[in-house]
């Protein structure tokens, strides 16, 4: 979709593969696909000679006479895209109709306009015959289908015939019987429901006794739960008082830090078409001792959630919990913003975290360390 580069990168894996398997179909695909990646990223030297190697190891050569022939019409290499047009054979419609479409750009980029509508009127001419033939036999299978289906209806209407009577007999049985099993599991249902009722009669009124006396007991301990609880309610927010107060000394002892401020200087540079990361082998060195010192227990609650996490995962995870938005982390690694959240979610999913609504990844790791 938008990384060429990592399609080369599996490419180049099963072009590795392919030279164990000797399958000439296998390597010829893997060819045509580099000369296609090649031609999107604008290489088209390499395009070409990869397109040429598909030629010289093809059965079938045809589809690779358009490959270059699109090529050279996109490189503006107009003579060399008609001499590959001219070894395509034309006795089959469909590549008369791919070479007139190709005559016809070439054309009107040569500027040679009357030309060009030759071309296009013998394309539209071919593509109408394709078109009116592919109806044809678009018909002739929907009536195919009709009088199989037809003949399919009647000999179910046969087998209807034959076997009424006896499915009517079998439902009348069922009905007799359908009716017997609810008589009887009416009769029984009543009865069960009558014991149960007064089974539930007995256990109501001995638990009405229990809740009478344990209304008695509670009411002589309210008094003492009411001031309980407005004790506890004291502690609570002293608690939540103290907590809010402990990480907003975090955050400030990590902004005033020499590294915070190095790294809020170059995130503003904000260097234009910038695609390499700011950031040194020093820098980041300094960024986890920094994010450990701030937050001691990290590298145990990161470890403890992900034991495999790489070291570019955790570094990243240290530069994250700077606080930084995503516009300033992709100034600072050098990509775009997609990217870093596209990072900040992988980072969430290793570390297999489920976020509760309304709550950010830095909030949630905050918080638990």
């Amino acid at each position: 979709m938008d990384s060429l580069s990592l399609a080369l990168t599996y490419l180049q894996r099963a072009d590795s593969l392919c030279q164990t398997f000797n399958d000439i179909n296998v390597y010829h695909s893997i060819l045509n696909a580099y000369g296609n990646i090649y031609q999107m990223q604008g290489e088209y030297e390499l395009a070409e000679k990869y397109f040429y190697q598909t030629l010289n190891n093809s059965a079938n050569p045809i589809p690779d006479y358009f490959a270059l022939s699109h090529l050279y019409i996109e490189t503006n290499q107009l003579q060399k895209a008609k001499e590959m047009l001219q070894k395509i054979p034309m006795k089959e419609s469909i590549n008369r109709y791919a070479v007139y479409s190709d005559l016809y750009e070439i054309a009107k980029l040569e500027g040679k306009f009357e030309q060009a509508l030759n071309y296009l009127e013998q394309y539209t001419e071919i593509n109408d015959s394709l078109s009116i033939a592919s109806n044809e036999s678009k018909i002739l299978e929907i009536e195919n289908r009709y009088k199989h289906q037809k003949l399919k209806t009647e000999n179910a209407e046969l087998r209807l015939r034959q076997t009424g009577y006896l499915l009517a007999c079998a439902v009348c049985l069922i009905v007799v019987l359908i009716v017997l099993w609810i008589y009887f599991g009416y009769r029984k249902r009543t009865e069960k429901k009558l014991l149960l009722q007064q089974a539930d009669l007995r256990d109501t009124r001995n638990r009405l006794l229990e809740l009478s006396i344990e209304m008695e007991r509670k009411n002589a301990l309210l008094k003492h739960s009411e001031e309980e609880e407005k004790a506890l309610e004291r502690m609570r927010e002293e608690m939540e008082t103290l907590t809010a107060r402990y990480r907003t000394l975090r955050e400030n002892m990590l902004e005033s830090s020499p590294v915070y401020k190095k790294l809020h200087q170059l995130a503003k540079q904000k260097k234009p078409q910038n695609t390499r990361t700011l950031i040194g082998e020093e820098l980041w060195e300094q960024i986890k001792q920094q994010a450990q010192k701030v937050y001691p227990g990290l590298r145990r609650y990161v470890i403890n959630r992900c034991p495999d996490l790489n070291e570019s995962e955790w570094a990243y995870c240290c530069l994250y919990l700077f606080g930084f938005d995503t516009n300033d982390e992709a100034s600072l690694l050098g990509i775009n913003p997609t990217s870093v959240r596209t990072k900040t979610l992988r980072l969430r999913m290793r570390l297999n975290i489920d976020l509760p609504a309304q709550m950010s990844l830095y909030e949630y790791i905050t918080m638990q360390i």
